[in-house]
């Protein structure tokens, strides 16, 4: 035991008769050393994360559900990830879309995102810009057209 250690440990709450049990005082110490979790941080931090720029959906949404692990949501994990997702998204369509589901359930997000995603990375690959430009355009119904 060093110094700075022994100090914590003369300090430590413990009656003469505990200190006379070595398994008792390891439990002191590391009751003592294991760092203290604040939840409302941990909670802020969940609440404050959005997806960067260039970071795709999977990778975000690894990010949200390692920082909901410290936060003690317990039963309402999966909706405070689902909220998460759809505040934190980066695609405002998408976002819109989200929004207007009644029943959102965290897989439906889940997978809305990831075609949205790929839906947008595939044009990209194989059609050039006036390609993409008319093809999101939709036709107009038959008895429109003059």
């Amino acid at each position: 035991m060093g110094i700075e250690c022994y100090k914590i440990y003369k300090n430590l709450p413990l009656t003469d008769e505990e200190r006379k049990f070595p398994e008792i005082i390891l439990e002191k110490l590391t009751a003592e050393f294991q760092a203290k979790r604040n939840v409302v941080y941990k909670r802020y931090v969940f609440n404050s994360c959005v997806q960067e720029t260039s970071e795709t959906f999977d990778r975000f949404l690894n990010r949200l559900r390692e920082r909901a692990a410290t936060c003690k949501f317990a039963a309402l994990e999966s909706e405070m990830l689902r909220d998460r997702t759809v505040i934190g998204i980066n695609n405002n369509i998408t976002r819109e879309r989200l929004l207007r589901e009644k029943d959102l359930t965290l897989g439906y997000a889940i997978n809305i995102c990831k075609t949205s995603e790929m839906a947008v990375r595939q044009p990209k690959k194989n059609q050039t810009p006036s390609q993409l430009h008319f093809s999101l355009i939709p036709e107009p119904p038959a008895a429109l057209c003059p």
